[in-house]
């Protein structure tokens, strides 16, 4: 099987597992996404880490998993904002003063 195929298989078998889960489980799994498609690569190898991280510490309860979840929501919002104001400084340039000209 080619790899185009096993991703679209696996991209299938996720939006089925996430279809089964309730409401609110469902729209942090979207925002991850979401902020995913926006944040910069190290930052994505980051939120994979952290992920992984928290299903091998096997969390022992629902509430271990969506505080685990919030924080990788949390520290992907963190970089997008970062990532804003990175930019927006770059346009920024100070204002010529009067006695210059």
């Amino acid at each position: 099987m080619n790899k185009t195929a096993s991703l679209s298989e696996e991209m299938l078998e996720l939006v089925n597992t996430v279809q089964r889960l309730a409401a609110e489980d469902q729209e942090r799994i979207l925002r991850i996404v979401s902020l995913l498609s926006v944040v910069p690569s190290a930052a994505q190898r980051e939120t994979q880490r952290m992920l992984k991280a928290l299903v091998d510490g096997n969390p022992r309860s629902m509430f271990d998993c969506v505080h685990g979840v919030d924080e990788v929501i949390e520290y992907l919002e963190n970089c997008m904002f970062a990532k804003r104001v990175t930019r927006h400084d770059r346009f920024y340039s100070r204002p010529v003063s009067r006695q210059q000209n």
